[in-house]
């Protein structure tokens, strides 16, 4: 479950930086708010 989590936020991660890319970095700081939140849900979901 944790390594299907971590699958999911690398994939999300994968697209924030083609969109960066296509777009510049005006978007890199929501990007990485994004990331941040996702990771924090996966830590708490990974919790016992």
């Amino acid at each position: 479950m944790v390594e299907a989590g971590i699958q999911a936020v690398l994939t999300v991660e994968m697209m924030v930086l083609m969109v960066v890319g296509a777009t510049g970095g005006q978007i890199l700081a929501t990007g990485e708010q994004i990331l941040a939140m996702a990771g924090r849900e996966l830590w708490l979901t990974a919790l016992p």
